[in-house]
């Protein structure tokens, strides 16, 4: 036990094991104490705690990291059994969720993930890609409603509730996002209580999220298995030559991964400065989402070449230290706020399960399609026009995408869980007017 303690291969955080559980039994102490306080001085290193034990369990134990989904789908699911088994204290509950919601850990996350890996793309592959993004997730979109649709069908059901209350509130990137609007939208239609008709959509939403995670797990390993599938984290099929030309670039390389505090706090306020810019233009044009704003002015800087090279980098070290460091911590994060263990315990139906992985089967087979008809690989394909298109909304992508190992793809998953959310919109008041 000794040498565990000590091995320099038995590290959590760059700690020995010995040093990092001495200063964990602080934490846990405050935490059971009911003393933590909110915030990055209390919340944010509790979760590193919390998050360093779990991915060095998913990491270190064979049977958990070849067929559980190693340290990602143990950070998630840990976190949420923690609050089930009550083995957090509330008032370290109240102040997680605090930091998640009050101080948007969430959104800080992804706008870096956002920033950072569009910047650090090849501009060539960004616009080729750009142009054949939008069929594929299209056709996600359409084999999922179709499939759940039949099924529904088949097992009377009714094909239009299928749709309306399964499909569509999968398929809208997240409860806030689609469900309440959707609710609302179907109340005044249907002449029933949003708060019903609630109650039937987030069951499907919470149960698909799971599923698309696990799921994800079981794609990433596929394309291990079968490497003609993958591209290992590049979206599109002919854009193998063009990285392989951009590795050549030997300067770029270097100044690219070459790591400084000072690149790092550039890179930090270039990401928050684009996501202030997607804010002001939500602000003056609030039907198109913020994420989705900055998405495209991060995109458009890239691609018109406005940012210095040099400042590009910055942004994509940003993205490096951020996923490198803070993925367990927002992982288990998300277990505890957003994966709530007993509802999906309390929803479970053989009928319910088997229309919500219809919607998850025609959202990948759709994405396949897709892939095919425009050049994407089919793994990839899979993760970001397809479970990103059923999973919880950025919180799922974050999920989604970490159990794959395709962080990368982030950028794309927002695209799917925001426009992609706002088409499932505008199709649910069309299906009403003409349906209902």
């Amino acid at each position: 036990m000794k040498r565990i303690l000590h091995n320099q291969n038995y590290q959590i955080y760059g700690l020995p094991l010995a040093v990092f559980i001495l200063f964990a039994l602080a934490f846990f102490a405050v935490s059971n104490l009911g003393i933590l306080p909110s915030g990055l001085l209390g919340a944010l290193p509790l979760l590193i705690v919390l998050g360093g034990i779990f991915a060095f369990i998913g990491d270190k134990i064979p049977f958990i990291k070849s067929y559980l989904g190693g340290s990602t789908l143990i950070c998630i699911f840990a976190g949420s059994l923690l609050v089930y088994f009550n083995l957090l204290h509330e008032n370290s509950i109240n102040s997680i969720n605090s930091f998640m919601n009050d101080f948007a850990f969430l959104d800080f996350y992804i706008t870096s993930l956002i920033a950072g890996s569009i910047l650090g793309m090849n501009k060539d592959i960004l616009i080729r890609v750009s142009f054949r993004y939008l069929p594929a997730l299209l056709l996600s979109i359409i084999f999922a409603l179709g499939f759940v649709a039949i099924t529904s069908h088949l097992v009377d059901f009714g094909w239009l509730d299928g749709i309306l209350f399964i499909g569509l509130p999968i398929l809208g990137g997240g409860i806030g996002a689609t469900a309440v609007p959707l609710s609302t939208m179907f109340s005044y239609s249907m002449d029933k209580d949003a708060s019903t008709i609630l109650g039937i959509m987030l069951p499907a939403i919470v149960l698909a999220n799971v599923l698309s995670i696990l799921s994800a797990s079981f794609i990433g390993k596929l394309g291990h298995k079968k490497p003609h599938l993958t591209g290992n984290g590049q979206l599109m099929k002919d854009s193998d030559t063009n990285f392989e030309l951009l590795k050549q670039d030997k300067e770029y390389l270097k100044d690219k991964y070459q790591i400084t505090i000072r690149k790092l706090a550039t890179g930090l306020f270039v990401a928050t400065s684009f996501y202030a810019i997607g804010l002001l233009l939500n602000h003056y044009m609030s039907g198109i989402n913020t994420y989705a704003w900055m998405i495209m002015m991060v995109a458009l800087a890239k691609i018109s070449g406005l940012l210095p090279q040099s400042i590009e980098n910055c942004a994509f070290q940003w993205y490096e230290f951020v996923m490198t460091n803070l993925l367990s911590v927002l992982l288990v994060a998300l277990g505890i706020v957003f994966i709530d263990f007993s509802q999906i315990l309390e929803s479970f139906s053989l009928l319910y399960l088997l229309l919500i992985v219809m919607t998850l089967v025609g959202a990948i087979v759709g994405s396949i399609v897709g892939a095919k008809l425009v050049g994407f690989h089919v793994i990839e394909s899979s993760l970001a026009t397809g479970l990103c298109m059923t999973n919880n909304g950025g919180s799922g992508d974050v999920a989604v995408l970490s159990a794959a190992n395709r962080i990368q793809l982030m950028p794309f998953a927002q695209i799917s869980s925001r426009i992609g959310g706002a088409f499932i919109l505008i199709l649910a008041s069309i299906l009403i007017q003409v349906f209902v």
